[in-house]
């Protein structure tokens, strides 16, 4: 579980496609664990599997690039699985064990 510290001013990026995002700072409430499997294409019948995992202590603060549109406000209280259903935790998960 995170909890929302500060909000940063929008930015927006491109030139183009004119992308609006807010730096997010999070504050970890619980200790939490994630791990996600990836499996990579070798040949013929031949896969290998990664596995990934990001952890989080109490008290670990950290920043994430939110869209603006998300409607946050300090205070808030967000789980783990939720931002990284999103995405937004991924730059966090670290290669632990590769197989096959």
């Amino acid at each position: 579980m995170f909890e929302v510290v500060e909000i940063g001013p929008e930015v927006t990026t491109g030139l183009l496609r004119k992308r609006r995002y807010r730096l997010v700072k999070f504050c970890c409430v619980a200790p939490a664990v994630l791990e996600k499997l990836d499996r990579t294409f070798e040949g013929y019948q031949k896969f290998t599997v990664q596995t990934y995992r990001a952890e989080f202590t109490t008290g670990e603060v950290f920043t994430i690039q939110l869209p603006s549109a998300d409607l946050i406000a300090v205070g808030d209280r967000v789980s783990a699985d939720a931002l990284n259903t999103h995405g937004h935790l991924q730059s966090r998960f670290q290669l632990v064990r590769t197989t096959g």
